[in-house]
């Protein structure tokens, strides 16, 4: 019995020193490409903007061209200023097209948005094996009677989990040279910037919010305790409010025989 305890803290912390470290490489993978991820998403956010910008003011402009045309054959407009007005939109929508093709707006945005699939998939992989290695944390996972059983399985989970890192590995270098080629150094120093402001803006809302509730707590115990005390002062008023008739009735002088109270004769 004693050499099957020994053995089981034996396979147990051997069990959770590997599984520690299997759990640490993962998370520390799954940081660099959720870091990746929103880059991504920022860099998709702008590009959409641009093009929702671009196609809103053509459709605009297109429309006011037409209602141009249609209104100056009921209301007098001259010809001169009719043709500059089309020019201009003409010449906008033109510009502004050819721009969106030199940008390459619209590849850029689908290549973005098929990369970003593909981080989400790496993404699902990772927390899917963060799941896996979830319940081989708890010394209560392994007990004396399957010590063995389980220290065999552990060795098949780990030996899974390292063949699924690297082969994450693997596609973790392609997806980054993706990567590097939509968005480059400059691009990433500066959507690196907006993640911390919003980091920080995220942990001044945490740490207010926390504030908030320990205030609320405070005054709901406060609260509680105050009603507690004010309890506690009926019951001692009443306890006083007793005394003092005990007292007053002990002060009061018996009365002698023979004398009568109210037509009654005190024997």
């Amino acid at each position: 019995m004693e050499e099957n305890k020994c053995d089981l803290k034996e396979k147990r912390f051997i069990i959770k020193t590997e599984r520690d470290f299997c759990k640490q490489i993962n998370e520390s993978l799954l940081a660099q490409c959720k870091e990746h991820k929103k880059i991504l998403d920022m860099r998709y956010e702008d590009i959409y903007k641009y093009l929702t910008y671009i196609q809103t003011s053509i459709i605009i402009l297109s429309t006011v061209s037409s209602f141009i045309q249609a209104l100056s054959s009921y209301i007098h407009i001259s010809e001169r200023v009719e043709f500059i007005i089309s020019l201009i939109i003409t010449t906008y929508i033109s510009l502004i097209l050819s721009l969106s093709k030199f940008f390459k707006l619209d590849e850029k945005k689908e290549s973005i948005h098929n990369l970003r699939e593909k981080f989400a998939e790496v993404h699902n992989k990772i927390r899917y094996r963060l799941d896996t290695l979830k319940p081989w944390g708890y010394e209560e996972f392994i007990h004396e009677h399957d010590c063995k059983d389980k220290y065999k399985r552990w060795e098949t989970e780990k030996e899974h989990t390292y063949n699924d890192y690297y082969k994450i590995i693997e596609g973790k270098q392609s997806l980054f040279m993706e990567f590097e080629k939509l968005i480059d150094s400059r691009l990433k120093n500066i959507y690196l910037i907006r993640l911390n402001k919003d980091l920080k803006e995220k942990e001044k809302i945490k740490a207010k919010t926390t504030t908030l509730e320990h205030l609320i707590r405070s005054d709901m115990d406060n609260s509680g305790s105050g009603r507690r005390d004010d309890k506690s002062d009926d019951e001692e008023n009443k306890r006083r409010q007793v005394l003092s008739m005990d007292s007053l009735a002990l002060q009061v002088p018996p009365t002698p025989r023979g004398e009568h109270i109210n037509g009654i004769e005190i024997v």
